[in-house]
């Protein structure tokens, strides 16, 4: 066991995934609970292979929809007396989420067997050896862990890995959290779960969060808050609107009364590069 940086493994782990899923037209997202230290001691390279395989599982079995990724702590109470975490293990749940074709149940018990898959077909179509996600099992089961499926055919499965890790001496929160009491947020993207993710972070750093999906939403949101006689402090926008791009729609709100200093978040998902005003 080594010390490293939680953030570094799973920034790795996704940009490692994110052309798979921008080849398959699929969104990649990642929930990790700021709460949670990421200063670590473990096997970094065996959990880094673990979130790998789990991930390119997902992303291999879904032909639409989405992957999520989310990293939560069961111990999330055990904190020792003072400021920080105890230097005991906690147990890290990562739980990797997907739209994809489902697992029947008689079929769940033999994934985690070498050379297993949902279905002989699944070879010719998805391919693969059916290696990972038995590599996985074990490197869990050798880090103190282990992996559990959640599934039902045509609705997508879960894998959940919980892993023992320990918190560098002195760990307390995973980062220095922003202070947004009394902000006001608006959230615009056309994923549901992107919002929802987005939301939950603001409203932990102490943010009410408003969350559409496309730019006309937006306007109605703009045109309620300003008869309430509200504004928006904030403004967390997707790059890829619908029925407006984000550098678009944020140009459009700070023209209104009120907005042209409101701060704006862009949130590109997409390798390519977004154009942004110099406004």
């Amino acid at each position: 066991p080594e010390p490293f940086n939680l953030f570094d493994v799973v920034d790795n782990v996704l940009n490692a995934q994110i052309y798979l899923a921008e080849e398959k037209g699929l969104e990649l997202l990642c929930d990790m609970d700021p709460d949670i230290p990421h200063l670590l001691i473990g096997d970094n390279l065996r959990l880094k292979e673990i979130l790998v395989n789990l991930v390119n599982n997902a992303l291999k079995y879904t032909d639409r929809g989405e992957v999520i990724l989310r990293i939560r702590l069961i111990d999330a109470g055990r904190r020792s007396p003072g400021f920080g975490f105890s230097g005991e293990p906690l147990t890290y749940t990562f739980s990797v989420e997907d739209t994809g074709i489902g697992i029947p149940k008689e079929r769940q018990a033999v994934l985690f067997k070498t050379f297993s898959q949902v279905d002989p077909s699944s070879t010719r179509r998805f391919g693969g050896s059916g290696l990972g996600l038995a590599i996985s099992q074990r490197l869990a089961e050798l880090m103190g862990g282990a992996i559990h499926v959640y599934s039902r055919p045509g609705q997508g499965s879960t894998f959940c890995a919980t892993i023992p890790l320990k918190p560098q001496p002195g760990s307390s929160r995973s980062f220095v959290q922003p202070q947004l009491l009394n902000c006001h947020a608006l959230v615009v993207d056309p994923n549901a779960s992107c919002r929802k993710i987005i939301a939950f972070y603001l409203q932990k750093w102490g943010a009410t969060a408003h969350s559409c999906g496309n730019a006309a939403e937006a306007g109605a949101l703009l045109a309620k808050e300003s008869a309430e006689k509200r504004r928006f402090s904030l403004a967390v926008i997707g790059a890829d609107l619908p029925d407006m791009s984000g550098p678009q729609l944020c140009s459009a709100i700070r023209a209104e009364a009120g907005y042209s200093t409101l701060f704006t978040l862009l949130v590109n998902r997409s390798t390519t590069p977004v154009e942004v005003p110099a406004d």
